[in-house]
């Protein structure tokens, strides 16, 4: 045993790795370097199968060659450079860091141990060969492509040496020629081996000599200094004539400079070939006079510029448009005239254009001009003009004065973008400055709000006064609007009564609630309309980019969503958006879609609720309560339904539908003799059909339709129906009364002028509300406000019926107290019309009854 320890200890510290598993491939030992390599301990290997120790090398060639060691007795030997190993082994300063993953060179073999196969695994470290080994490959590749590079090089020299338009003449210190380009050859008729007898004095023009000595004395004084002090030529270009082989004189540029090669100095002189130069100079001179002459008569402003856009000549025409003097030429560019705002911006767009070598078409504002004291717009167009060489020399251009149509057009895209009748934004000029807001809030990280509002009580008043007096409404309310923000922040009215409100310039969440309340305290303030005091209130949905949205579409609707809960829930308020809104939404719109099939399938039931006279018992009404046989929900309120189809804008379809149903009922109640002669249906009507102008119309056009007797039609309203327009409400219940029906005022108690409408509306019937009733026995107070609205109301001439009796103690309580008409659960439910016949019959023959025991 103590052998064994010594040998553990040994393989331990050896600097390989050692393996040795059975012939099942379970781990028998892994010494100590591979533990701290694989970050493993003992525990975790001992007696596994090499799969379980190391998950990595299944379907690996390792996996493979243990197997076949085991056997078939072969041995294996893996190298990384063909078999990466996936046994993970890193330096034990890093491991599980791949950027330290070991390099491997692995022996595998078997091992026959008494009867026992095993297989024997040997893995050594050889990332440091394996790095030098990379590294002198990289040399050496590096070391290749470098000559390449050279060879290139010289080759790419020689080419673009040979094939420059300019002529290239290289001489020795003795002046001899020693190497000359192809355009050298072109130029002076030299072939390359005829230049080799021909020296520098040989080309230089015998006449030019004579006539400008000191040039030719300079260039040879320059050029001795230089090949005796081995200096580079620091010498301008110098323009001379030259002698071609056949003694013609080419008018040409020198430059010179110097290169050193094996302790030799040479001279090398590009020469450029001027004669075409010349000609063109010639050429533009007489162009110049000619554009000269056409400037003057021209009635755009015309002007040149040199190279870097200093105007050197301009005619009246531009001189009167920018407002500049003669004594500016010379002095200022074309874009110094520029407005200020607009002239970086302005170069910017020009120099661009330069480099692109396309021309130049802008519109912009020069500066105030000193004399009017106003702006003047002009286009301005440039193009330039280049040399021989397609070297840009200067520009062309002119100004156009568009000051008139400007305004024209700025006129015209007011009427565009702006609403004629308040001055502020429209729709179309929101939407365009809400994708600029979305555009500068994403470079600069900003926030911003969209407010959406919506006036209350709008529509009454054109329908009321007229749409001159809605006009004024509307004019008053953007002044207050647009007194209530910033001028940073843009108003729209989007249309009819909706405004939308762009605020970018606030800190927190908080003061866009101060923005709102001030908004909501100065529309809630009376407006003066024909001598009229009227008064309006506004909802204002807000919704934050980027945090709710970041799309204009998404945002424009998540402010609406807003807008829409800040009406349901507490009209002229506001509200921020939630995400709840759209889950709300979705399901407002499905509800929406299921009440339109519902109406088209017929599935809205109307059910009738008896009332009886508190005294005799007998059944004298029924009110119609309409409910919805919804295919997957069962039997439906119209507290789920009434809204989806008020904002579907079918409420009035379907209140007729209700009209003509209840209608035809009345006519078949009509011969029984059971019900008391004065027994009527009553039908709820929401404010949306009340208010509607061709109610009475429409009405009418039902009775017409089914024929019933206006007498037995009851029409209950609530005081919405008549709060925000009580001229129209007043004309309607008028009209209708005219023909018969009557008009019952439901939820009593719940408004603020409940009275005063009994005094003046045609109100045969009060409905004390049913929360008062359900209250009463446990409130004294309660009770003291039926007594004092049974009292009330009855001095006032109408009759007042009870909801929603539910115990024979209310009842008692309402009979002693004078009520004349009992409802709820007590007398009857709500049933359908089959059942209410059924209940008819059995309540007559109770009702004699009575009669006759008394």
């Amino acid at each position: 045993m103590q052998g064994f320890i010594k040998l553990k200890q040994v393989v331990d510290s050896l600097d390989c790795g050692v393996m040795l598993l059975n012939a099942t491939l379970k781990v028998i030992y892994i010494n100590e370097w591979i533990y701290k390599r694989a970050d493993i301990h003992p525990h975790q290997t001992d007696n596994s199968h090499l799969l379980e120790a190391f998950p990595e090398l299944k379907s690996t060639r390792f996996y493979d060659c243990c197997v076949d060691a085991v056997k078939l007795h072969l041995q294996s030997f893996l190298s990384n450079s063909f078999n990466p190993s996936p046994l993970p082994l890193y330096d034990p300063n890093s491991v599980g860091n791949e950027l330290y993953r070991l390099q491997q060179s692995i022996t595998i073999k078997s091992r026959d141990i008494g009867d026992e196969t095993y297989c024997e695994v040997v893995i050594s470290d050889v990332t440091a060969s394996v790095i030098k080994e990379c590294w002198l490959k990289r040399l050496a590749n590096a070391y290749r492509e470098e000559s390449l590079t050279r060879k290139l090089e010289q080759t790419q020299l020689s080419r673009i040496i040979d094939n420059t338009a300019d002529a290239i003449l290289v001489f020795t210190h003795t002046g001899a020629i020693e190497l000359a380009n192809s355009s050298a050859e072109d130029l002076f008729g030299y072939t390359r081996e005829e230049f080799e007898h021909v020296h520098l004095n040989d080309l230089l023009s015998k006449d030019q000599i004579k006539q400008n000595a000191s040039v030719y004395d300079r260039i040879m004084l320059y050029l001795n200094r230089a090949l005796d002090n081995d200096q580079n030529l620091n010498l301008p270009p110098v323009a001379t004539s030259l002698s071609s082989k056949d003694g013609r004189k080419v008018p040409v540029e020198i430059k010179f400079s110097t290169s050193k090669a094996d302790e030799r100095i040479n001279i090398i002189t590009v020469i450029r070939d001027r004669t075409n130069e010349i000609e063109s100079e010639r050429i533009f001179r007489e162009s110049e006079n000619r554009f000269k002459t056409l400037a003057k008569i021209a009635p755009v402003g015309i002007f040149r510029t040199d190279s870097n856009g200093v105007v050197r000549y301009a005619n009246e025409t531009w001189l009167q448009v920018t407002g500049c003097k003669h004594t500016d030429l010379h002095q200022l560019t074309w874009h110094d005239i520029i407005e200020n705002e607009e002239r970086d911006q302005v170069r910017q767009r020009w120099h661009k254009s330069k480099s692109n070598k396309l021309g130049f078409n802008e519109e912009f504002c020069l500066r105030t001009h000193e004399k009017t004291n106003k702006k003047t717009w002009v286009i301005g167009n440039l193009m330039a003009e280049y040399d021989v060489y397609k070297n840009i020399i200067g520009f062309v251009g002119t100004f156009t004065d568009i000051t008139q149509q400007r305004l024209n057009q700025e006129e015209i895209e007011r009427m565009a973008y702006f609403d004629a009748l308040t001055g502020l934004a429209n729709r179309r000029y929101f939407k365009s400055n809400l994708d600029r807001q979305i555009k500068l809030s994403k470079r600069s990280q900003g926030m911003f709000a969209l407010m959406a509002l919506d006036l209350n009580g709008f529509k009454s008043i054109n329908d009321t006064f007229g749409h001159d007096a809605g006009d004024k409404v509307l004019v008053e309310v953007a002044k207050r609007l647009t007194a209530c923000v910033r001028e940073s922040n843009v108003i729209s009215r989007i249309g009819g009564d909706e405004f939308n409100i762009l605020v970018s310039d606030y800190d927190q969440p908080k003061d866009l609630i101060h923005i709102s309340k001030r908004i909501l305290d100065s529309i809630k303030a009376p407006i003066d309309v024909s001598n009229d005091e009227v008064s309006v209130s506004t909802s204002i949905g807000i919704t934050i980019y980027p945090g709710d949205a970041q799309s204009p579409e998404q945002l424009i609707k998540n402010a609406d969503l807003a807008l829409y809960s800040a009406k349901e829930n507490k009209r002229a308020f506001f509200e921020f958006f939630n995400p709840t809104m759209n889950e709300k939404a979705e399901a407002t719109m499905l509800l929406e879609k299921q009440v339109r099939v519902a109406l088209d399938e017929d599935q809205f039931e109307i059910y009738y609720q008896p009332i009886i006279a508190a005294e005799s018992g007998e059944i004298c009404r029924a009110e119609a309560l309409v409910r919805w046989r919804h295919p997957d929900n069962g039997l439906l309120l119209p507290a789920e339904f009434i809204a989806p189809l008020e904002r579907c804008r079918i409420i009035h379809e379907f209140g007729l539908e209700i009209i003509r149903k209840v209608g035809e009922f009345s006519k078949e109640l009509s011969d029984i003799k059971k019900l008391s002669g004065d027994f009527r249906i009553s039908i709820n009507m929401s404010p949306a059909q009340f208010l509607e102008p061709h109610f009475t119309e429409k009405f009418n056009a039902c009775q017409k339709e089914v024929q019933f007797d206006w007498r037995k039609i009851e029409v209950e309203v609530t005081e919405k129906s008549f709060i925000s327009n009580a001229k129209h409400a007043d004309k309607v219940m008028l009209e209708l009364q005219s023909y018969g029906v009557s008009f019952a005022l439901d939820d009593f108690g719940l408004g603020y002028a409940s009275l005063t409408h009994l005094t003046t509306l045609p109100i045969g019937l009060v409905k004390i509300d049913r929360a008062f009733i359900a209250s009463m026995n446990n409130n004294p107070k309660n009770r003291d406000i039926v007594l004092a609205i049974i009292e009330a109301t009855q001095r006032l001439g109408c009759a007042v019926a009870a909801e929603g009796v539910e115990s024979e103690e209310q009842k008692l309580f309402l009979e002693r107290s004078g009520c004349d008409l009992l409802q709820g659960f007590l007398i009857a439910k709500p049933m359908p019309q089959s059942q209410f016949l059924d209940f008819v019959d059995d309540k007559h023959s109770t009702v004699v009854s009575i009669k006759n025991a008394k």
